[in-house]
């Protein structure tokens, strides 16, 4: 269609142009011109190839403004042809209709015939009927006869109204209808002047649309230029993304394992946290404890300073008899103060004539002693009193201060109970004590060893001085072991307990350095996790950018490939429009050319004809002489 309404090329000059025989020089400038043509379609065929592919985004959009233009003159063309032939449908029936008015006239008196024939029927009937009734009841009244005969004349009195409205209206909806016909007429010639109108809008738009496509392949190159662009973009961006991603996994990685040592880092700080809590606990307890014991220390020195001061307002209220009963008591105690002292003197002695002993047994073992058995008779006498002395006294003695220890726990552990007093430390207290009790039960054995040794050693049957010695060693050396012991327990209590103190101290001193390492380190951790989320952070928003890019850049790479195949649909439609166009100037070249050459040809028969209207005009001027001599026709005659 748009071919049609873009070049309207007449058929008589095709028609002329077929006719006309032309001679060969023709035929050799045709062939040159054909070949001038051809070189120009080619150069032609190349700049508008160049323009098509630079100007193809503007051919999208005039394309679819001509198709939407084709389409509506389209529909305009084909409702103009319908109208053109319901119109001379419709005014070849109303001819038929004007013409043959006199049968329609006919044709309602015989629609009134037969109206009259029914009505004639239907009176007959009714005659009939009232006849028959008549003759078949002779005893009915008058007056139903009459009326039978008024609903009778009712009825046609009706059905001729009804006659009469219906020629009515049949005559009106025969003028109406004429006069629509008449205005529809009317309304499709004005149609078709307007479309004949927009066909010439149409030739013009094509022109304009001509032109147009001439700039749009400038656009077409710039646009692939662009498709090129983007491409390479494309192909950096994807390069950049991979390198953004694998920073992004490494930057994951990295957090994964900061994670883990964090996590690992807290879950020290809350170990050394609770050791710490637990510690300072202990510490907070035992500095209750000792503020309580300081507290009853204070308060026992406040008691006794009180009893002191109560004893001496008593001893001053006192009877005289009761200050020499208590210079008497007095008295008694000093005495008592210098016994002890004696006996502390005594001890100091036997334990320096222990020592003489010891260095007596070592030079004994030596050999180097000579008065032997009256030593050994000595030191047996002395080993039997200080064992018997042990039993009876120290023994005793023990086991009083075992089970007070073990009443004092008792009442601590009741009191702690009550006053919220460390654990560790009655259980401490309740360890030693069992351990005092063991060493006691030990010492107890190891006395009774000494004591059967010893009776073993005084009775007469004893044979010879080696085992006499060999007693006297074994005793000295059990007195030496439990002594030993005795040290060396003593000080494994010392040692054990400073160990105690030294490791309690160091262990809260480690405690307290590893609580502050841990809390740097986690200030630092928490720092780089700071970082880190803040890179993660620029990183994400990178990637998201470059995504972005990405999708706009493919959004516009895929409206591209979806136009490019339209752009070439179009670009092949042009080219074929292209070489019809060179096609017909071809031909209209040709019948240009033939033309001129019949205008020189009609322009020397004009010239020819003009001189020999001019012979016949002087001809006719001279006067005709009978006589004369016949004149030949030779200067008449046309030469061509």
């Amino acid at each position: 269609m748009m071919k049609k309404l873009f070049f309207l090329i007449p058929s008589t000059s095709c028609n002329g142009s077929n006719k006309l025989a032309p001679s060969p020089s023709k035929e050799n400038q045709f062939h040159s011109e054909n070949k001038v043509m051809h070189s120009v379609q080619q150069s032609a065929r190349k700049s508008m190839s160049k323009k098509i592919c630079i100007r193809f985004s503007k051919v999208m959009h005039l394309g679819q403004q001509a198709k939407d233009v084709q389409n509506e003159s389209d529909l305009k063309v084909q409702v103009f042809k319908t109208g053109a032939k319901t119109l001379r449908k419709s005014l070849h029936m109303l001819q038929e209709k004007v013409c043959i008015r006199a049968p329609d006239n006919e044709c309602s008196e015989d629609v009134e015939k037969s109206d009259f024939k029914t009505e004639a029927l239907m009176t007959s009937l009714l005659r009939e009927n009232l006849y028959s009734k008549e003759v078949d009841v002779e005893s009915e009244d008058a007056e139903e006869i009459t009326l039978l005969t008024d609903e009778v004349d009712f009825c046609t009195q009706k059905l001729e109204k009804q006659k009469n409205e219906l020629q009515l209206t049949l005559e009106k909806e025969l003028d109406r209808r004429s006069m629509e016909w008449s205005m529809k007429r009317k309304k499709y010639i004005t149609e078709e002047h307007r479309l004949r109108e927009r066909i010439r809008e149409l030739a013009e738009q094509n022109v304009s649309f001509q032109r147009k496509i001439s700039m749009l392949g400038e656009k077409e190159l710039d646009n692939q230029s662009k498709v090129m662009h983007l491409g390479q973009e494309v192909k950096y961006l994807t390069i950049k993304m991979g390198e953004v991603v694998k920073e992004n996994q490494n930057l994951h990685q990295n957090l994964s394992k900061l994670k883990d040592n964090c996590r690992a880092a807290e879950e020290d700080r809350d170990l050394f946290k609770r050791n710490f809590d637990a510690k300072d606990k202990e510490c907070k307890e035992l500095h209750k404890a000792v503020t309580r014991l300081v507290r009853t220390s204070n308060e026992q020195e406040k008691t006794i300073e009180g009893l002191c001061e109560g004893l001496e307002k008593e001893v001053r209220n006192f009877d005289q008899n009761q200050q020499s009963k208590m210079q008497i008591e007095h008295l008694r105690l000093t005495r008592v103060e210098q016994s002890l002292r004696k006996e502390v003197e005594s001890y100091r002695f036997e334990v320096d004539s222990l020592r003489h002993e010891n260095i007596n047994l070592l030079n004994r073992l030596k050999g180097i002693s000579k008065d032997g058995c009256f030593a050994t008779f000595k030191l047996d006498q002395e080993l039997q009193s200080r064992v018997h002395c042990l039993q009876n006294q120290g023994i005793c003695l023990i086991n009083d201060s075992v089970h007070l220890c073990s009443k004092l726990i008792e009442n601590l552990k009741a009191k702690g109970s009550q006053n919220g007093l460390d654990s560790q430390f009655i259980m401490e207290s309740d360890m030693k004590v069992q351990g005092f009790k063991r060493r006691a039960e030990s010492l107890t054995r190891s006395l009774l060893n000494v004591s059967d040794v010893l009776q073993a050693k005084s009775t007469p049957d004893n044979k010879c001085y080696e085992d006499v010695v060999i007693s006297d060693l074994k005793a000295k050396s059990l007195m030496t072991s439990l002594l030993k012991e005795k040290l060396y327990s003593k000080e494994v209590d010392v040692e054990r307990l400073e160990a105690e103190l030294a490791t309690s101290v160091r262990g809260n001193d480690i405690l307290r350095c590893e609580v502050q390492n841990a809390m740097d380190n986690l200030s630092c951790i928490t720092h780089k996790m700071k970082d880190l989320e803040i890179q993660v952070i620029k990183k994400d928003e990178s990637i998201y950018h470059l995504q972005t890019n990405l999708q706009d850049c493919k959004k516009e790479l895929s409206a591209v490939n979806g136009i490019l195949p339209k752009v070439s649909e179009e670009r092949d439609m042009l080219w074929e429009n292209v070489k019809q166009y060179s096609e017909n100037n071809m031909l209209l070249s040709s019948e240009n050319v033939m033309l001129k050459k019949k205008v020189e040809a009609l322009d020397e028969d004009v010239l020819m004809k003009e001189g020999q209207i001019t012979i016949l005009k002087d001809a006719i001027r001279k006067p005709f002489d009978l006589l004369a001599s016949p004149i030949t026709s030779e200067r008449f005659l046309l030469r061509y």
